[in-house]
């Protein structure tokens, strides 16, 4: 009796032995083998990359070069309405040129520009940029009196007619980004830096000086976008001064990642 429950013992004890064996097995396969072949490949696939294609001027803001030569006080260089909400301090005027290997600046007191500021301001050309910054006090109901603050301001000086390319700057950017898809499909986020080509549209509606003013980080891409440049299809309506005639103006073509 007892060699038989013995053995009865030891048959359940193989059987749930010979379970647990197979149970790991089946558990170790299912480790293995993907649940779904479209979510592992996922995640490993590689995030896609937003590279900037952007033309434009070298600031957002500008400012046509006969108002700015011609200004008298700190607002005919402001947008917005300055003079009835500020009392304005220490204004400073730089104007840079060759990306920045030109820079003169004046320094003045108040909103009304002296005469040192005016003759800055006749030297500026299409190909200047202008800062202007100032110490200010924003007029204030509070107790406590003025809020001391500083306005800052960067403009492209650019003519009284724009340049404009045949299909427009959409279209323009958007040729740029079909015509480099190869050159950009091996490139890596955490090695792009902004990428800048300088180019100037003569007064025949031509491409000139182009160059590169800063690297993406691939000289092999930089080479690219300064030839898709060089060599763009279709043609610019020259820009025009306040009596028609034709002038230079100058671009900035942005690629890579976005930066000063």
């Amino acid at each position: 009796m007892k060699k038989g429950i013995f053995f009865s013992i030891l048959g359940l004890l193989s059987l749930g032995l010979a379970f647990g064996l197979s149970n790991t097995d089946e558990k170790e396969k299912k480790a293995k083998t993907p649940h779904n072949s479209s979510c592992a490949a996922s995640e490993t696939a590689k995030p896609k990359l937003d590279f900037i294609y952007k033309v434009s001027n070298r600031f957002l803001k500008t400012i046509p070069l006969e108002k700015a030569s011609n200004a008298q006080t700190i607002y005919d260089l402001m947008p917005g309405n300055y003079e009835a909400r500020a009392d304005v301090k220490e204004v400073r005027l730089e104007i840079y040129e060759d990306q920045g290997m030109v820079h003169r600046e004046a320094i003045g007191e108040g909103a009304d520009l002296n005469a040192t500021q005016l003759d800055l301001l006749k030297t500026l050309s299409y190909r200047s940029d202008l800062h202007v910054s100032a110490d200010i006090e924003w007029m204030s109901n509070n107790e406590s009196g003025p809020i001391a603050d500083e306005l800052v301001l960067f403009l492209t000086v650019v003519p009284e007619t724009e340049a404009e390319y045949l299909i427009g700057i959409d279209g323009l950017e958007n040729y740029l980004r079909e015509s480099s898809k190869a050159q950009i499909a091996d490139v890596e986020r955490d090695n792009l830096t902004p990428g800048r080509v300088k180019f100037n549209i003569g007064p025949k509606g031509n491409v000139m000086h182009v160059w590169t003013a800063s690297s993406c980080g691939y000289s092999d891409i930089d080479s690219h976008m300064r030839s898709l440049i060089q060599n763009l299809p279709g043609s610019w309506s020259p820009a025009k001064d306040k009596d028609g005639n034709p002038v230079e103006q100058d671009f900035t073509f942005f690629y890579g990642i976005m930066g000063c």
